[in-house]
């Protein structure tokens, strides 16, 4: 990105420690996380962890324009993310989080599809998106009298309950990402009777363009929270064109000072 290969030779070679070299690599799946010493070796919730990898693989991607990163190198990446997809198909923590209900399942879902695309397998990419429809049904609210038209329930329900609705709906853009890689729309698609990841952000609009007070729990202060959205809303901005989330991505950036890396380092890396 730089065009310094000094940079390109330590990404380079901590991948190689990380993913490649048989004496230092991790293994590919995710049996440890979120263990609990004398308790759990680790619990199925900590396939979570692994959200960060979706846009890790793109970062990846940078390096083939470098002499440091080679072709046998990205195959050895390419063969650990294939075992680790195949790990979360059908391992017993991988069968159990792809029953979650809440960001977990679309989290699961994005991570699967980002690592069947980069190994070629279309087809799988695109099933993952298919269950990521199914998903819109079952996280995104109808209107009544509990939940308005365009929330996710099971994020509300939370005490930060502001923070998990920008994560929650984070799951459905990555996993969308990964399906304009492979031209199947996630974006756009919408439920019979018309719930889709556009009325999600619409939901969110007015919270976030600072218009209306969010009236859930949040134990943290919302304004604290706002850089969160700014990577999600530049998407959706792109994609719906409405004036609202414009507004709302204007607003937004109020709180995100003049450095323009402030932001990445206020994201949450949460359960």
């Amino acid at each position: 990105y730089s065009g310094n290969e000094r940079y390109a030779q330590k990404a380079a070679e901590f991948l190689r420690v990380w993913f490649i070299n048989p004496e230092s690599r991790m293994n590919p799946n995710f049996e440890c996380a979120a263990a609990l010493p004398g308790v759990y070796n680790g619990m199925a919730i900590g396939i979570i962890f692994g959200a960060r990898l979706v846009d890790f693989i793109d970062y990846v991607q940078l390096l083939s324009l470098s002499e440091s990163w080679t072709e046998e190198d990205n195959n050895n990446l390419k063969k650990w993310f294939a075992d680790y997809a195949d790990w979360l198909l059908h391992s017993k923590f991988g069968m159990e989080e792809s029953r979650a209900k809440n960001n977990h399942i679309t989290w699961y879902l994005a991570q699967i599809a980002a690592a069947a695309i980069y190994n070629d397998n279309v087809g799988l990419a695109k099933k993952m998106i298919d269950k990521g429809r199914q998903q819109i049904a079952l996280q995104i609210a109808m209107n009544d009298s509990v939940c308005p038209d365009g929330s996710m329930p099971y994020e509300l329900k939370r005490n930060q309950s502001f923070l998990y609705s920008l994560y929650g709906l984070e799951g459905f853009c990555a996993l969308a990402g990964c399906g304009n890689v492979i031209d199947y729309d996630l974006w756009h698609y919408q439920t019979e009777d018309g719930r889709g990841m556009k009325t999600a952000f619409m939901f969110l609009e007015p919270y976030l363009s600072g218009t209306q007070s969010w009236p859930y729990k949040s134990l943290a202060p919302v304004d604290s929270l706002m850089p969160n959205a700014l990577h999600i809303l530049r998407l959706a901005s792109k994609k719906f064109k409405t004036e609202g989330l414009i507004k709302a991505q204007n607003n937004v950036l109020k709180y995100v000072d003049n450095d323009p890396y402030k932001w990445l380092e206020s994201k949450n890396y949460l359960q």
